[in-house]
């Protein structure tokens, strides 16, 4: 009798502490970058070539899905239950992909991860794509350099982009907001750059 009660009281136990186990971690939130389809209505010249878009190269730090954010100057720290769905670079990259495909800009764009012969390369590399807090505001970065190649005659042209904006909340999903604007300003401003720095 003693035994049955006890492996009762047990098995009660059990079921309260894996039931207050699984209440206390709430799930993590995943976020992507999705950009507006009206970030670049301008009409181009369509141009007869064709464009490779690599994924953006970045820091150890940058290159995950953890969302950062500083509020004091050489600290990092990041989300514990607010993720990325994607590394940043990989979504800038379709982002971009996307843009001059619904620009009509080349005659192909192509994908870093198709095996497909271009004219023009355009690589970026991530600096900073973070929140920051500061003066009882919180803002965020991105900063981003482009090198458009030509493969034929192996000419470089490189330009930086900096966006700093202000989030409307001081949290993950002000951060998530707030790149997204920047992101899709971005891609404006490197569609007219591409298009004045391309020959057809």
């Amino acid at each position: 009798m003693k035994f049955k009660t006890l492996l009762s009281i047990a098995v009660s136990l059990l079921f309260v502490f894996t039931g207050c186990t699984s209440t206390v971690m709430p799930p993590v939130k995943k976020f992507a970058i999705e950009t507006k389809d009206d970030c670049c209505k301008k009409e181009f010249k369509r141009s007869k070539l064709s464009l490779m878009v690599l994924e953006p190269t970045t820091s150890k730090m940058l290159n995950s899905t953890s969302i950062h954010y500083s509020k004091k100057k050489f600290a990092m720290q990041s989300y514990a239950l607010n993720k990325w769905g994607d590394y940043p670079t990989k979504m800038i990259q379709k982002s971009i992909v996307l843009a001059l495909d619904n620009a009509s800009v080349f005659d192909n764009t192509i994908s870093g991860k198709i095996d497909a012969k271009s004219d023009l390369i355009l690589q970026g590399e991530l600096f900073d794509f973070y929140q920051l807090f500061e003066s009882n505001k919180s803002y965020t970065l991105f900063k981003i350099k482009f090198y458009l190649t030509n493969v034929h005659n192996k000419k470089t042209v490189s330009k930086l982009f900096y966006y700093k904006m202000e989030s409307k909340n001081g949290d993950a999903y002000g951060a998530v907001e707030s790149l997204n604007s920047s992101v899709t300003l971005m891609l404006g401003d490197l569609l007219d750059w591409v298009v004045q720095n391309t020959d057809n």
